[in-house]
C-alpha cells in the first residue's frame, strides 16, 4: 500500500503545517493503494484510487465553498468506480475537552458567554457532514487524546493553544482530554451525485 502523509490534532485548529513524510514508492497493485492526505493534499492526488482517507482534513476549509467543490471534484477524478472517500474528524457537535481548550484559549471572533453557548454557535455552521454533504458513518465516538507525561502534555498543548494552556496543564496535572470524532464514508457514485446536484442549483441561479 502506498501511505502519503499523516494525520494529527495540529490540523484541527489550524496551526500546524507539517510537510508529508517521504516514503519509498510501494510496488503492491495499485487497485489496493490508497493515501492518507491533509491539508492542501486534495488538488493533487494521483488517479485511480480504491480509497481515499482524509484525517482531519477534508474539507482543507470548512468555510469556504468553492474550494470545497473543488476538493470533492479531485478526490471523484481519482477514484476509479467503486472507490470511497472515507474522512476521520470532528463529529461536528464539538462538544469534548479538547474543543473546550479551543474555547478557553484560543480567540476564534465567536461571542459567547459560556463553552455549551459556543459549541453551538461553532456547530451552527456546519450545514450537512463536513460541509460537504457526505455521509456520517459514525459520530459521538468518544476517543482520548492521552500523553505519556504532565509536561509533554502541556509542551504540544502549549504549542496548540498558547501560553496560558502550558499553566493550566501543570496546574490540573492533566494528561487525557476526550474528543468527539465522526466518520464520514461515500463512494465515487456518491460524490458525483453531489457534484451534480451543485450543478443542477447552479444552473437554476
Amino acid at each position: 500500500m502506498e501511505l502519503e502523509a499523516h494525520g494529527q490534532i495540529a490540523p484541527t485548529v489550524g496551526k500546524t503545517r507539517r510537510k508529508p513524510s517521504k516514503r519509498p514508492q510501494s510496488r503492491e497493485n495499485p487497485a489496493f493503494s490508497f493515501r492518507i492526505v491533509k491539508f492542501g493534499g486534495f488538488l493533487n492526488l494521483k488517479s485511480d484510487r480504491l480509497l481515499v482517507i482524509a484525517n482531519f482534513a477534508f474539507p482543507s476549509r470548512y468555510s469556504e465553498q468553492d474550494r470545497i467543490w473543488s476538493e470533492i471534484e479531485a478526490v471523484h477524478r481519482c477514484l476509479r468506480p467503486g472507490g470511497k472517500l472515507i474522512t476521520i474528524g470532528w463529529d461536528e457537535t464539538f462538544n469534548d475537552e479538547l474543543n473546550e481548550m479551543w474555547y478557553r484559549f484560543v480567540p476564534d471572533g465567536i461571542t459567547a458567554r459560556n463553552f455549551e453557548e459556543w459549541r453551538q454557535s461553532r456547530a451552527a455552521g456546519f450545514h450537512s457532514a463536513r460541509n460537504s454533504q457526505l455521509t456520517w458513518f459514525r459520530r459521538r465516538l468518544r476517543v482520548n487524546l492521552q500523553f505519556p507525561s504532565v509536561d509533554s502534555a502541556a509542551r504540544v498543548m502549549g504549542y496548540l493553544f498558547g501560553r496560558s494552556a502550558i499553566w493550566d496543564v501543570l496546574h490540573k496535572h492533566k494528561t487525557t482530554w476526550t474528543m468527539s470524532l465522526g466518520i464520514t464514508v461515500d463512494t465515487r457514485e456518491q460524490l458525483k451525485t453531489i457534484l451534480d446536484k451543485r450543478s443542477e442549483k447552479d444552473l437554476g441561479k
